[in-house]
Order: structure tokens, then sequence, then C-alpha cells
């Protein structure tokens, strides 16, 4: 991996993996470069249609309320149940996988999700060659398909896909779903988790 803006291990980038471009999403500004030195900072990178599920972007890190919780205690009938309501990447991600398996079950929960190439800027990601600002994506601030100010994009963390209707997710159990973007938010909440103890009720989703 290119480490910032790159150029630093030139016989790599620039490579892509077609394995992680969706066929259905047309080729848009690949390779892709940005030379502010900022947060966006990159040089010939191609862009992949899949990012790594976070229940927050790195802003949270300055509002400690809203950051990613680990877990909390919950007193519900009676009962006190501790409940793990990291996602499976983040700041207070690293989650075993024994952690899904105990409380949500790793086919409930997400662990990466298709986002489309085209966002409401260029500079957004997410990228084969850096962990940019914008690697993570955010199901639950943004569902699925979420069109950012009627421009019939998604915003810099927005799941999404130029199929019709929904897009892929992995989940723990290795497997890959297709997801309708009607899906109920508290549903997509609760696979973002990985151990919220919640019922998930899929229905017709998949």
């Amino acid at each position: 991996r290119s480490r910032g803006g790159g150029q630093r291990q030139p016989a790599i980038e620039g490579k892509r993996l077609e394995v992680l471009r969706c066929p259905s999403d047309a080729n848009f500004d690949d390779p892709h470069t940005y030379g502010w030195q900022n947060m966006y900072t990159i040089h010939n990178a191609s862009r992949v249609s899949y990012g790594f599920v976070h229940r927050h972007h790195e802003y949270a890190i300055y509002r400690p309320y809203s950051m990613d919780i680990g877990w909390r205690w919950e007193y519900s009938g009676g009962t006190w149940t501790k409940k793990y309501l990291k996602s499976a990447f983040g700041k207070n991600g690293a989650a075993k996988l024994s952690d899904m398996q105990a409380y949500d079950g790793a086919s409930g929960t997400m662990l990466m999700i298709e986002t489309p190439f085209r966002k409401w800027s260029r500079a957004y990601g997410p990228y084969l060659q850096s962990y940019t600002h914008t690697h993570n994506i955010l199901p639950m601030q943004y569902g699925i398909n979420y069109d950012y100010r009627a421009s019939g994009r998604p915003y810099a963390w927005g799941p999404g896909s130029r199929h019709a209707g929904g897009c892929h997710i992995l989940f723990g159990d290795g497997g890959v779903r297709f997801v309708n973007e009607t899906m109920n938010q508290g549903t997509i909440n609760a696979m973002v988790t990985v151990g919220g103890r919640e019922v998930v009720e899929t229905g017709a989703n998949f």
C-alpha cells in the first residue's frame, strides 16, 4: 500500500484489481490524483467498489459523545444486558469473529459494503492504494443509495451501487448478499453492530 500522497512505490501505484471493481459501475476519474496536502492526498490511485463498514467517520474523534461505543449495559424487564455496539471495523472496531458469533451472529453482521465510484466530490474514495478519509462507509448514517442534494450521487461515506434497487454486502460468515435500498433503517443499523443483540427481520430485503 502506498502512504499519504503516494509516489513512494511506483511499481504498484496505478494498478487496478478488477475483482474489487463492480462491472455495473462506469469508470470515473481513474486513475485519480489529488495534489493538495490533506486527508484526500493520493497519487495515481484506482477506485474500488467496496469499503469497510464503520459506525462513524474520524470526525467523531473530536466529539467524544458521538464516538463509536464499544459496549454498554442496558436494563429492560428486570435484566441487565451487555450490548456490543461497535462495528466490525472502526475506532472501536477490530472485532473478533467470536464477538459476532456469540451475540448477533456472523451471518447478520456487515463487514464491507458496496459504494459507487462517483460521489458528490471526485475526491471521495475508497481507493485501492491508500486508506483515505473516505475509505470507511457508513450505512447507519446514509442508508443505501441515498441521493445527496438531488445530485444523483451519494455523499462521501454513502453506500450504494449502480445496480437497480440496492447494493451488495459482505457479511461476517463470508456470504455476499444483495440488499434492497428499501430495507428498514433500523435493520441496517442492527447489521452494523457486532453484538447489539437485536432481532434482525430481513423479510424480502435479501
